[in-house]
């Protein structure tokens, strides 16, 4: 089960510049924004055992649409790839506080609660001296959280935390291979405890 917490779904803003225009271009030919509001999903066990059962049944439909599913995301990859070697797509997408809970069965009120906190993504692009060009991608879960409630008690296993990850690739030839085509490093990020009064 799914539910939005919050007034508002989601939020969207596409541009797109002129490289002809070079006092308005800023550096990328597209920017692509999207902040999401905060969703609650519920996985109860028994609910996803009989639709296991019932989709079961379809397994021949199951892999007709797997093979067509195949076929769309080969094209659908291609057709990216295509458009990320001739165009800069600058993105920015916000997820606000998604979080997962876990029943441990579907009339028990014992549950498992991961709080993702915020989910950023985002790039920014790096041309260097020696001709090389980079799109760096940033992915930050802040203020991540897990909980269990047993018995109407609440005992946290993870407390604010978080991690982010930086992939660096290089969006230009990279004939010498002076650098890493793709890299890719992970950090995790500690929050200060809150204090209450």
């Amino acid at each position: 089960m799914v539910s939005i917490e919050g007034g508002e779904m989601i939020q969207f803003h596409f541009q797109s510049f002129n490289k002809n225009l070079r006092k308005a271009y800023p550096g990328y030919d597209m920017f692509v924004s999207a902040n999401l509001g905060a969703l609650r999903f519920v996985f109860v066990n028994r609910m996803l055992q009989e639709l296991a059962t019932y989709f079961g049944a379809f397994a021949k439909m199951r892999e007709v649409i797997n093979a067509a599913a195949a076929y769309y995301y080969s094209a659908s990859v291609q057709a990216v790839q295509q458009t990320a070697a001739t165009s800069r797509i600058k993105m920015s997408f916000t997820v606000a506080n998604p979080q997962v809970v876990v029943p441990l069965t579907s009339t028990s009120s014992d549950s498992a609660v991961l709080d993702l906190g915020k989910i950023t993504v985002e790039n920014e692009f790096e041309d260097r001296q020696n001709g090389l060009s980079f799109d760096k991608i940033t992915v930050t879960i802040d203020s991540l959280n897990m909980i269990t409630n047993q018995n109407n008690t609440m005992r946290p296993l993870v407390e604010r935390t978080g991690l982010r990850a930086i992939v660096s690739r290089t969006i230009s030839d990279n004939i010498e291979h002076t650098v890493p085509d793709v890299s890719v490093r992970i950090y995790q990020i500690y929050k200060k405890p809150l204090f209450i009064d």
